[in-house]
């Protein structure tokens, strides 16, 4: 009997060691120890994965482009993009490796085929660690009959300047239409601020063909420095209208960060070149990091998350320089007979001048009595609203004896010719 109880006790024993040791290890993998759901915060900006995409866009022409940034992790790998289902290599759309590391953005862009406007776009990156997605719906700005579309530029030269723009430009994106490169007039080691008060008499929306076009980037005024700008991706979307797109990243000086005490305007000039004409639209995407240094004096970039992209936009109409020339045309009456219209390159809703009345007469007696008929202008009269005019003409020199006079309704817009024989 005591065997039996003394067997029984070790057996009791043993499994209660052996629920001890399974209660301790499933504690060390639950933490919160109460059964509480340990998913992530679904607030989080940053995904699972610790990959979020950015910038997703997508126009009705089938071009969908965006940019992916790796956070917490210290590498990972981007294999494919799904888009509503259908698997791209990450390789198709991307010049840029799939590796990607800690605080690194990479670029994507293909086009995928006709898009409808309006319609949505989902967006799964398959990569590791964990995935990321987002979705956006197709721009419907394209236009179904695009004009000529202007050579694609090679990347553009970037120019900064971070004191000479002080107290000129305000926070934000511009267009400038200068005669010539604006980085060909002075020396780029020294641009004073006369050149960037030029550059701010020549901010426009609405330029031409001939005009040479540069976009300026400012930050505004700030009272010290470290506060700076660089453009970490450019792209060219032959869209309608077309867009120049940049990813510019800012960055602020943090706590402790040695700075100089003088005012200044972190500027970012970006030669572009002529255009054809047509609708232009530039999107500044910007990405905000803090400046610190670690103990050993190495630089730190922490990004500043938010909760909606901070995106700047401009948009410029460039038309053609060749304007056709304003013009009117007259019908014409000879000797009571009806004759065929003329039409004169004149503007008559700014006032009739000695000039254009005498193109209006000439033009009539060359558009009746032909180009090889000699003629000479005797008489020449007229106010706002009526003129007249009287030639001597002939075959030739000794058969000038001939008359022909006119008179013009100019509010009727009718030439009345009589005595052309």
């Amino acid at each position: 009997m005591k065997t039996q109880f003394i067997v029984g006790a070790l057996v009791f024993s043993l499994i209660m060691l052996i629920l001890g040791v399974s209660l301790y290890y499933s504690t060390l993998a639950n933490p919160a120890g109460s059964g509480e759901d340990q998913t992530e915060d679904p607030t989080s900006p940053v995904s699972a994965g610790q990959l979020k995409i950015n910038y997703l866009a997508a126009s009705s022409d089938g071009t969908l482009s965006f940019n992916v940034t790796l956070y917490d992790c210290d590498s990972g790998v981007i294999e494919a993009v799904i888009v509503n289902g259908k698997s791209y290599l990450w390789s198709e759309g991307s010049a840029e490796d799939g590796t990607i590391l800690k605080g690194e953005t990479k670029s994507w862009s293909k086009n995928i085929g006709e898009l409808n406007a309006g319609s949505k776009i989902e967006v799964m990156l398959q990569a590791s660690p964990g995935e990321a997605s987002g979705s956006v719906i197709v721009d419907g700005s394209v236009s179904p009959t695009v004009p000529d579309e202007p050579e694609v530029p090679g990347p553009p030269e970037y120019y900064y300047d971070y004191y000479s723009s002080v107290g000129l430009f305000e926070r934000g994106v511009y267009f400038v239409a200068t005669s010539q490169d604006p980085l060909t007039q002075l020396p780029r080691s020294d641009l004073p601020k006369s050149y960037w008060e030029m550059m701010h008499d020549n901010v426009t929306i609405e330029a031409t063909d001939q005009d040479f076009i540069s976009i300026l980037v400012c930050r505004g005024d700030f009272p010290t420095g470290g506060y700076t700008l660089a453009v970490e991706a450019f792209s060219w979307l032959e869209s309608y209208p077309v867009k120049f797109r940049f990813q510019v990243n800012f960055t602020d000086p943090g706590e402790g960060v040695a700075v100089t005490q003088a005012f200044t305007n972190p500027t970012l000039l970006v030669p572009i070149g002529k255009l054809a004409p047509g609708d232009y639209k530039v999107e500044i995407h910007i990405v905000s990091y803090i400046l610190t240094y670690d103990a050993q004096g190495n630089p730190v970039y922490r990004p500043i998350m938010t909760f909606k992209e901070e995106v700047w936009t401009q948009t410029l109409r460039v038309r053609s320089s060749q304007a056709p020339t304003p013009s009117t045309t007259f019908k014409v009456v000879v000797n009571t007979n009806p004759f065929s219209d003329l039409t004169v390159p004149v503007e008559l809703s700014t006032g009739l001048t000695q000039e254009k009345a005498e193109l209006i007469a000439k033009a009539t007696f060359v558009h009746v009595k032909g180009e090889e008929t000699l003629f000479r202008l005797d008489d020449l009269t007229f106010t706002d609203k009526q003129m007249t005019a009287r030639f001597t003409w002939g075959v030739d020199e000794n058969d000038m004896g001939h008359i022909f006079e006119l008179a013009a309704d100019l509010t009727a817009l009718q030439i009345t010719v009589s005595h052309c024989f």
